[in-house]
């Protein structure tokens, strides 16, 4: 039988090697601290003691970059140094970096990210009486590559990265229209708390119908009804609304009307807008999904065994994917993990605790919200998530009311499922969620009461119960 595991593993060692020995290749180190619109490079080589053979300013653009490309091409033929004895660094920065990295990569020169801490450690031992500019920067990011504490930029699909763009477009939609809705929502609180009473649901279709033609109560309480269905009914958008939601309205309007303040030009005009921005977000919120679907199956985004894991969305999965990239480029669960900021960090010194371990953040700050907001679905929505969530609130512990920390925990256990099914092209097995779990281990009383209590109470069987808690192996619960 073809043993999987060992074959990957043979293969991940080759590919470390192999990257090993590109990097002991390298002669002429390339550090650059990119910024918005200039550039600066140190240049070094080994045979010159890592002594600084140039120091270079351009601009952060195509002309910039030929010129550069120039003064580099002429000492590479000068020191005798062959292309792939070459290698340029940059730091792990914003998005600055890529037009420089497109035009190299393009003419066969190899590209690496320096990590920013590694940057800053290197900048304090090297200029420790020194602020920070751009010379010391760039010198700090050669030095880095001398010292072969760089990653290569493996070539990207510009399919995912024009997936990524998009999910983070949607992302930024969702933002703008959660601060528009909040801003109509403080409209209302100060000009028509009635409308808050009536529709529960404040942007429902029938209330922004009252709203755009009755933004003040005082404009609507001496219309009948039949009146009212003439002016709503000429406004197409207007078709479906709930007529009864509207007389109830005009009901308690009429009952209050004299308390509630005047609305005047200026608070029209602000409601007139909230509503067309809400309808235009809403609008290209639907579109750009659309649209996120249509490329994620171009790029052939292997999306499709993930979602039938009860609880995970297909918009929410597709984003996380976007910006993880390929699957490949991370060698264990592990990486992926420190990919996402889920890295746990401490102090200690000898048998004392300095500082309490913690995830360290330093990852893809928006990949690790979207996989938090998926946990938490995936906790009120799917069972056997629910058990992992409750295992690790009643495991003994000295804080057990620490939520935050267990959704993190599930967060982590999910990712390394997530991790598994796409590096082996494998089905969700419901097997893998309870694998290295002694339930034997957590507080009985305690976990079947965090799992029946909350807003959403679930329900618990005995068979469930000797399932998860009598079973010496609960790696084959199921």
């Amino acid at each position: 039988m073809i043993d999987l595991k060992k074959i990957i593993s043979e293969n991940e060692i080759k590919e470390v090697k192999k990257e090993e020995d590109r990097k002991e290749r390298k002669r002429l180190f390339i550090g650059i601290d990119i910024a918005k619109e200039k550039n600066f490079a140190v240049i070094l080589m080994n045979e010159n003691n890592n002594k600084i053979l140039m120091k270079n300013k351009f601009e952060n653009n195509p002309y910039g970059f030929r010129m550069f490309l120039l003064e580099v091409e002429k000492l590479m033929k000068e020191k005798e140094i062959l292309l792939d004895e070459v290698i340029i660094g940059v730091e792990s920065t914003g998005h600055y970096w890529e037009g420089l990295h497109y035009f190299f990569n393009k003419r066969n020169f190899e590209v690496g990210i320096v990590k920013n801490n590694l940057v800053k450690l290197k900048r304090e031992a090297k200029y420790p009486n020194k602020g920070k500019n751009d010379l010391i920067d760039s010198h700090c990011i050669a030095l880095n590559l001398v010292d072969r504490d760089y990653v290569f930029v493996k070539e990207r699909d510009r399919l995912m990265i024009s997936l990524k763009r998009l999910t983070r477009t949607k992302y930024n939609l969702l933002k703008s229209s959660t601060q528009n809705k909040n801003l109509l929502r403080a409209w209302l609180d100060s000009y028509n708390s009635v409308y808050l009473g009536v529709f529960t649901e404040p942007f429902c279709k029938t209330g922004r119908s009252i709203l755009r033609e009755f933004p003040s109560p005082r404009d609507i309480i001496d219309k009948n009804m039949e009146e009212i269905k003439e002016i709503l009914k000429k406004d197409k958008r207007n078709k479906g609304i709930h007529y009864r939601l509207i007389e109830e309205y005009l009901y308690r309007v009429r009952e209050v009307y004299m308390d509630i303040q005047e609305v005047e030009a200026g608070s029209r005009k602000q409601v007139e807008l909230y509503l067309k921005i809400y309808e235009n977000l809403e609008m290209e919120i639907e579109n750009i999904k659309i649209n996120i679907k249509e490329v994620a199956e171009k790029a052939n985004l292997d999306y499709e065994k993930i979602i039938k894991i009860k609880g995970i969305g297909e918009q929410d999965i597709i984003s996380i994917l976007a910006e993880i990239g390929d699957i490949n480029n991370f060698n264990t669960p592990r990486e992926l993990q420190a990919f996402l900021g889920l890295g746990i960090t401490g102090k200690s010194s000898g048998t004392g605790i300095i500082k309490k371990p913690k995830i360290n953040k330093a990852g893809n700050r928006r990949a690790r919200s979207i996989l938090i907001f998926m946990t938490i679905n995936l906790i009120d929505k799917n069972s056997d998530w629910k058990k992992v969530y409750c295992y690790y609130k009643a495991y003994n512990r000295k804080s057990p009311k620490a939520n935050k920390k267990m959704v993190v925990a599930v967060a982590c256990k999910l990712i390394r499922v997530i991790f598994g099914m796409l590096k082996n092209a494998s089905e969700f097995d419901r097997n893998i969620v309870f694998k290295n779990l002694d339930f034997k281990k957590c507080n009985k009383e305690q976990f079947i009461e965090e799992y029946t209590g909350g807003k959403r109470k679930s329900v618990l069987t005995e068979e469930e119960l000797e399932e998860l808690f009598d079973r010496a192996n609960t790696d084959k619960l199921f």
